[in-house]
């Protein structure tokens, strides 16, 4: 990735010379601004919980070969929301999410799929969702959600995204109050932290990206609250930690491929001085002109007031992207590192942003069981 020349599309004259950037004032909010929320959950249609029904009952036949064929669309469709349905709900308590896409081969006579191929798709879909969830921690461990999409480039297979949550998630924060690592790489070395709160936090990999998506993806918060909709009734102890609430995702969207930058910062004093440039993190060795940038180093560590601003514009780029009739979900947060110039070392420091979407379902069934994942 060559990110001087993201400079050149915006940048047409501009020379200020080196500056260091001087901090903003702390923001310090009384809450932050959680995305998640219920507040367009539909009560399921009764076409939408016969669908998932009927599906159900496609699965189980006994004789697939006797089965009418299903329009690969409605495969999509089906097996998305049958996955969903079964395996999660909107209401778990996680710290961390995992995202794993699989690319599954699907046999297909012009748009349609035969029973037998079905029934061997969701069969195989399944076995990835299980993979990935017993592949991780079992701390916590909490199926999230399923996506399941056409593959544009491949008319012959089907791309299963899962999520994965571990991790508790007890606390709720206001503001961020530590110097964080920007990202998770080299969270071995720097436990997650640095500057003057170093050794504060112990758990290695709670890097900036992994603070900014477990307080994005805190929908407890929203769900709990005493003015949202409603009330999660019971959270059983855990780990892992299963609260009961009736509601579910159909029609999942997620992003990709991941979103760099979010568009730039509307409000910056000073463009492109290295310093909340943009809505998403990013952190350059040199400027556009090859000069050295020279506050590098000092945004390696987030800053409490650093940190409010980039989980703002999360919330922004969440909002900006968001397809029509469909809500947010979950945000997976990844910290790459970014060859400048064809150079890694020093690297561009960058956060990545997976966002997924998706249509909140309250199920006539209140709740709906969620059931283990099989090994």
């Amino acid at each position: 990735m060559n990110l001087k020349n993201l400079f050149f599309l915006t940048i047409i004259c501009w020379s200020l010379g080196i500056m260091a950037c001087e901090p903003d004032p702390p923001t310090e909010p009384e809450t932050l601004n959680y995305p998640f929320t219920l507040e367009n959950a539909t009560p399921a249609p009764p076409d939408v919980t016969q669908a998932i029904d009927d599906f159900e009952a496609y699965l189980e036949h006994p004789r697939p070969d006797e089965l009418e064929p299903m329009n690969i669309k409605n495969v999509v469709w089906s097996v998305e929301a049958k996955l969903n349905r079964t395996y999660t709900n909107v209401a778990h308590k996680f710290e961390q999410l995992h995202t794993q896409s699989d690319t599954i081969a699907i046999a297909h006579s012009g748009s349609m799929m035969s029973g037998s191929e079905v029934q061997g798709f969701y069969d195989e879909a399944v076995a990835k969702f299980s993979e990935h969830f017993y592949s991780l921690p079992a701390d916590n461990r909490l199926p999230v959600l399923v996506d399941v999409a056409e593959y544009a480039d491949d008319p012959n297979s089907l791309i299963v995204t899962t999520q994965v949550g571990t991790g508790s998630l007890e606390e709720t924060i206001a503001s961020f109050d530590l110097h964080w690592y920007w990202g998770a790489l080299n969270s071995v070395q720097n436990d997650g932290t640095c500057g003057p709160d170093d050794g504060v936090v112990t758990e290695l990999g709670r890097g900036a990206n992994t603070e900014l998506e477990r307080e994005a993806n805190n929908r407890f918060i929203a769900i709990s609250n005493p003015t949202a909709p409603i009330q999660v009734a019971e959270c059983m102890p855990g780990p892992p930690i299963v609260c009961t609430v009736a509601y579910y995702v159909t029609s999942v969207e997620t992003m990709t491929p991941f979103i760099f930058l979010g568009g730039a910062n509307p409000d910056d004093d000073l463009p492109f001085d290295n310093c909340k440039d943009w809505l998403i993190y990013e952190n350059l060795p040199t400027s556009f002109n090859q000069e050295v940038n020279a506050n590098y180093e000092d945004k390696k560590c987030l800053k409490p007031d650093d940190m409010n601003y980039y989980y703002d514009g999360l919330i922004q780029v969440m909002s900006d992207n968001r397809p029509v009739g469909k809500d947010f979900i979950t945000v997976d947060v990844s910290a790459l590192l970014a060859e400048v110039d064809g150079q890694i070392d020093p690297p561009g420091l960058q956060h990545a942003h997976r966002y997924s979407y998706g249509e909140i379902i309250e199920s006539p069934v209140n709740p709906p069981p969620v059931t283990a994942l099989p090994q």
